[in-house]
């Protein structure tokens, strides 16, 4: 990833997982078609898993999204997302940094949450943040995503065009959030 040194109103949108496991594979999915997209001054990457490396990043840019398939209420480190409505559609939701003196719950896997504490305290960067969770139905071993995992994939894609966009703000995500947990 090359930067000018200065974040120039940049986006880096990191999508992951593992693409010979069904729908693990929807993070990279994802990544591919907001590539496709081609917005200006967005830099988009898609990685097998999050590693240390990428905090680093986070200093030349003003925003990070998370692109990541995962089952409800199964992502460490990172927000919990609603189980009555995980199944039909994507959960979007604002990141913090892990707070300090915290610690990862696995040595072997890194965490959103951890990458933007390890950023801030290393670089000095606190990019806004935000992860896109896109429902994991099946982890078999292949290449084929489940029906509703498809579905999701090209509404994370849009989700992320509405963040990059400025279409969804912190404060009206945070009122939709509410909204679907006063309805459960």
């Amino acid at each position: 990833m090359k930067s000018s040194g200065h974040k120039a109103n940049h986006t880096l949108v990191l999508g992951w997982g593992n693409e010979l496991r069904g729908d693990d594979g929807a993070g990279r999915a994802a990544a591919r078609a907001v590539a496709d997209r081609q917005w200006p001054q967005v830099l988009v990457e898609e990685l097998h898993q999050l590693t240390p490396e990428w905090a680093a990043h986070f200093a030349h840019v003003q925003r990070v999204i998370f692109l990541d398939a995962c089952r409800a209420g199964q992502f460490p480190d990172g927000p919990a997302c609603l189980d009555a409505p995980w199944q039909s559609h994507v959960c979007v939701q604002p990141l913090q940094p892990m707070p300090r003196g915290e610690t990862p719950h696995s040595v072997h896997r890194v965490s959103p949450a951890y990458l933007l504490a390890l950023a801030n305290e290393l670089y000095g960067a606190r990019p806004e943040a935000w992860w896109i969770g896109i429902p994991l139905m099946q982890a078999e071993w292949g290449t084929t995503f489940s029906p509703q995992t498809s579905a999701a994939i090209a509404a994370a894609v849009d989700a992320c065009g509405d963040l990059i966009t400025g279409t969804v703000s912190r404060d009206k995500e945070r009122e939709m959030v509410q909204a679907e947990r006063n309805s459960v």
